[in-house]
Parts: C-alpha cells; structure tokens; sequence
C-alpha cells in the first residue's frame, strides 16, 4: 500500500486493484452528497410518476414518530374490511397497516410487554378495528384498562376472576366474537380455566378468537393452561422486550440487539404468523 492515498482513493480487498469513487456533485462533503442523493430521488420521482407500481423499486420509508389509527388504516388494505381482521400497527420496507385475522388465519394472538409499554393502546386499536369490522368483542379487565370503556364491546368483566357461568353464555353458539384480555397474568389460575382451554384449542371451529395481553414475564408462563395453549398460535407482539427468551412467548426468535433498551412506548416486534418479528410502529 502506499504511504499516501488520493482523495477519494482506495484499493478493493484481495485483488488489491486500485478504485477511485464517484461523487454526485463538486462538493464532496457528506452533507452536499447526501442532499445531491436526495435530489436525484425527487427527480426520478416526478420521471417516473406515471409507471405501473409493479414495475417501481421498492421503498424503503422511515417509521412515524406518531402515529393515530386513522392515519395506519389509510396505509392499510382491503383486508381491513375483512370480519375478523384487528390492526396492529404499520411497518415494513413501504409502511403498510400490518394485523392479523382472528376468525381465519389463526385464533389467537399475545400481546406482551412491561409495564407503561403500551399494552392497552395496542389492545384498545386491535378491539376498536374488529367492532369496526363487524366481529363482536368481549373484554376481560382485571385491573383498570383503556378497554373497561371500549365503546361498542359486548360485555365488559372487570372481576379479578373469571367463571364458567360468566363467559358460556356469550360465546355458546356465538360465531364471530372474540375474547379480548388484559393484564391476563392475573387470570392465569381463574376458576374458568379449563373451559377456557376449551375455547382456545376449539377457537377455529367455533369462529372465535383469543387476544391475551399481559406482563411479558409472567403472562402465558408455565407448561400448561389456557394461556399456554395461546401461546401455542405462535403469533403476538413483544412491547420492550428484556430477555432473549421473550421471543418464545411469540413463536419467533428475538435477536439479541433488540432487548435491553428500557421501556420504549409505540414500537413493538410483531410475529404475525410468517414466524419473523417486523419492528411496527403502533397507533396511539
């Protein structure tokens, strides 16, 4: 190698062949590079504008800071209208309204995370989309929630437990209806718990779904029980995850660099049945 190189200069690994790079414009300051790159974007833009979207390259856009559920249901869709279809968030290379279907696909679906990480928000949106969409919701709020006040809900228990007497006759012979829970760690043990197993492993014969949310440490643990057997779906979102091993509570696996952060309200790692976590931004 020589001792002193030329601006702009460098040599390729292995072959050792020597390579000068290109620049965009006179100034070669990273700044007036990247706003030179940027407008070479605005330009092929207006060229383009009139080209069928199957033959553009695909985009990569850059996640919102804020986000409301009007604005991800635009990115969404026409499977918003589908019956049974609950948004989660928006994400990916272009931005679309990413969900899941609860009354086709799968039945199940987690929601985990710390406290204060937005476990009710992403409850609130998911139960608010399947009303809109035309399924009934029933929810399940141990402790204060977003979703004690959910307008259009078909029933609301607030008990710290759940019985076979309270929850048959709103699902026996009801199709379309999914069981919305929250901080559901405190209903792990509940008296309802083998009719509960019942639902979740018959869930898709029914026509029923089961969104469990809870602490990311404590909800769906154990080998056994209803909230195992949700588990089992392999679908869900992390909300701040702590350990590698909260990945399991999803069916995916979580790669080291995404857990120890803190707490990081609106952002969340959804497995949404494909088995790999797209980081999503959810609606407030």
């Amino acid at each position: 190698m020589p001792d002193e190189l030329a601006a702009g200069r460098a040599f390729r690994a292995g072959s050792g062949i020597e390579v000068q790079l290109a620049v965009l414009n006179a100034d070669t300051t990273g700044a007036s590079q990247a706003m030179a790159l940027r407008a070479i974007a605005a330009q092929a833009t207006r060229r383009d504008a009139g080209m069928p979207e199957d033959r553009r390259p695909f985009r990569i856009d850059v996640l919102p800071t804020t986000l409301t559920i009007a604005d991800a249901l635009e990115r969404t869709g026409p499977e918003r209208n589908r019956r049974g279809w609950a948004l989660v968030g928006v994400g990916g290379d272009e931005l679309r309204g990413r969900g899941v279907d609860l009354l086709g696909e799968g039945s199940t679906f987690i929601v985990a995370g710390p406290p204060k990480s937005g476990r009710s928000t992403v409850l609130t949106t998911m139960a608010s989309t399947l009303i809109a969409g035309g399924a009934s919701v029933v929810v399940a709020a141990p402790k204060p929630s977003p979703l004690r006040d959910l307008p259009g809900a078909v029933a609301v228990l607030t008990g710290s437990d759940l019985t076979e007497e309270e929850l048959a006759p709103l699902f026996d012979g009801v199709r379309d209806r999914v069981l919305v829970v929250d901080d559901g760690e405190l209903l792990r043990d509940a008296t309802a718990k083998p009719w509960l197993r019942d639902l979740v492993r018959e869930a898709r014969e029914r026509g029923v779904g089961i969104v469990l949310g809870g602490d990311i440490a404590e909800v769906a643990a154990g080998f056994s029980g209803w909230q195992v057997e949700v588990r089992k779906g392999r679908r869900g979102i992390l909300l701040s995850p702590q350990n590698i091993t909260d990945g399991d509570l999803v069916g995916a696996r979580l790669a080291r660099s995404s857990i120890g952060s803190g707490v990081q309200p609106g952002r969340g790692l959804a497995n949404l049945g494909d088995g790999e976590l797209t980081l999503l931004q959810l609606p407030q």
